[in-house]
């Protein structure tokens, strides 16, 4: 039974980033997303499930220019979330499988878009998904390759007198 329980941990941070803003100001860009779970494997023959539950943080933050003007006005975001979700592996031929998932985010912060400045009564939740093929060099070692997509939708819930008015 042990075998079938694990922890799941990822990290993908861009390097280099920066926004350019109409006048061509370049501003220094971060943007990093972590995700850790606990994660189950459920057999099905040449398949299996894995459901999955954790923690997910997305960041994207646009900082002030070395010289020059001050930051546009452009809240950062950090969604710090409950991920819940399920994965499946199947195998195609040999050492080559295809994986696929999706998952829900709760988010429990939202960073600068949800503070008083901006959006005080933000609503938000998330979405993604994956889709990949692995191929194993090893028993132990694997090659992987695939696409993610991660969605974020939100309700402003703007009230006259607020400083920003979205729908």
């Amino acid at each position: 039974a042990g075998a079938n329980v694990g922890l799941s941990f990822g990290l993908n941070y861009v390097l280099a980033l920066s926004s350019i803003s109409a006048d061509g100001t370049r501003y220094p860009t971060s943007s990093m997303m972590v995700r850790i779970a606990a994660v189950g494997r459920i057999a099905l023959g040449p398949a299996e499930l894995q459901p999955h539950a954790g923690y997910a943080l997305q960041t994207f933050v646009i900082s002030n220019a070395p010289s020059g003007p001050p930051r546009p006005n452009v809240p950062g975001v950090s969604y710090g979330a409950l991920r819940f979700g399920l994965g499946a592996r199947v195998k195609v031929y040999g050492p080559l499988s295809l994986t696929a998932g999706a998952a829900y985010q709760v988010p429990l912060s939202t960073g600068e878009i949800g503070q008083p400045t901006f959006f005080r009564r933000l609503k938000v939740s998330g979405f993604d998904a994956n889709l990949g093929l692995v191929f194993a060099v090893t028993r132990s070692i694997e090659v992987r390759g695939g696409i993610d997509y991660t969605r974020y939708w939100f309700s402003m819930n703007p009230e006259p007198g607020d400083p920003y008015i979205a729908g």
